[in-house]
């Protein structure tokens, strides 16, 4: 499993369905973009990007969580 992230939170807060955000990327079946939100997929470049505009959110904010966990590791080895 991958870590948690808050694609899924984002989208229900908003009008929009796995199936629009499918139909908006192109996909005809939405299956991995439900698994990304749920965390069994790591999220494509092109499906973060498409989250980041459609809920004007950086990308960082759909994984505060890791981000959380990243940031003193990194502030440790600079």
């Amino acid at each position: 499993s991958y870590p948690p992230n808050f694609l899924r939170l984002y989208r229900k807060r908003s009008p929009l369905t796995l199936s629009d955000i499918g139909h908006l990327m192109g996909w005809p079946d939405y299956s991995n973009i439900s698994r990304c939100e749920k965390g069994e997929r790591t999220p494509s470049i092109e499906l973060l990007l498409i989250y980041h505009h459609l809920f004007n959110t950086s990308i960082e904010s759909f994984f505060e969580l890791q981000s959380e966990i990243v940031l003193p590791k990194l502030s440790n080895r600079i």
